[in-house]
């Protein structure tokens, strides 16, 4: 949880994705070789054949664009891919996280449900992309149970332990939660965002030194983010020091976001365990506050 005020994401409007003339250059530039893709990027040019369409190279397409950040060009690309490969899971797969990028969970659940279908239940990455976006409809028993199957097929994968204790912190289990972390750790020792859900969950279980601890050697680590710094001003504001609090995000926030922030803490303090954590991880409707807004969810999957 990144407790600063961000610009509103670009949410995906279903059948409106935009190819940009530079998206359609990344086609034509990741084509396989041997293909043709000899048309100009100017669609009707004089004297070109029509490019072999690809549901390779479309998808390659997407994953340059996504790299990129042009979200919504990569759901284009990867929607084409699959109406020309529709019995590829895969591809079906990185549709379906692109969705969620977009802002698009629950058309996100219903691609990702024919992934897995089309798998026959086979992959741990599907598993885990359905409990990632079930978590985020705010469904954490229904997330439970993909990320157990998830975890069932890829015993070390972090990520797996990752998204299971973000669940179970969201199921009120903290403990469980902060089990599932330990043990992502033990397979990917020093991983930011486990060792940065590790101290949130400790916040939120109300064991504010060892919160505040976590999240300080989270906070120094030469890879931290503004978002791992403001975690650590959470943890403080959960323990209602103000003053730490302050100084924790005066780095990152000019004086008024750090007012409004610290105003939000008073805000979650004084909500109920599941409230909170829907709060702090970004589940289902943002809570609202009336002069401090809500932070966005943690870098938590």
């Amino acid at each position: 949880m990144s407790p600063r005020k961000l610009a509103p994401a670009r949410v995906y409007a279903p059948g409106l994705a935009v190819l940009r003339p530079a998206a359609i250059a990344l086609l034509i530039a990741t084509a396989a070789p041997g293909m043709v893709f000899a048309e100009s990027v100017e669609k009707g040019a004089p004297g070109h054949p029509a490019p072999e369409r690809s549901a390779e190279a479309f998808a390659r397409a997407g994953d340059m664009a996504v790299t990129g950040g042009d979200v919504n060009s990569a759901v284009a690309f990867y929607q084409k891919a699959c109406s020309l490969a529709p019995r590829d899971a895969m591809y079906k797969l990185k549709l379906g996280e692109a969705l969620v990028r977009a802002g698009a969970a629950p058309d996100a659940y219903t691609v990702l449900q024919q992934a897995r279908t089309l798998d026959h239940n086979k992959s741990s990455e599907i598993d885990l992309a359905l409990g990632r976006v079930t978590l985020r409809l705010d469904r954490p028993q229904e997330a439970l149970t993909y990320l157990q199957s998830a975890q069932a097929k890829s015993t070390e994968d972090p990520a797996v332990w990752n998204a299971l204790g973000v669940t179970h912190d969201a199921l009120g289990d903290h403990a469980g939660a902060q089990s599932d972390y330990q043990k992502g750790l033990a397979a990917k020792p020093g991983d930011m965002a486990l060792r940065n859900n590790l101290g949130l969950s400790q916040a939120l279980a109300g064991d504010y030194p060892a919160a505040i601890a976590t999240l300080s050697a989270v906070a120094a680590d030469p890879r931290a983010t503004a978002g791992n710094r403001l975690n650590l001003s959470l943890a403080y504001g959960l323990a209602g020091d103000d003053q730490h609090a302050a100084e924790a995000a005066r780095r990152d926030l000019g004086e008024a976001d750090n007012a409004a922030n610290r105003q939000y803490y008073r805000l979650l303090k004084a909500m109920d365990d599941k409230t909170r954590t829907r709060a702090v991880f970004g589940l289902g409707a943002p809570v609202q506050a009336a002069s401090a807004a809500p932070p966005p969810s943690p870098k938590a999957q």
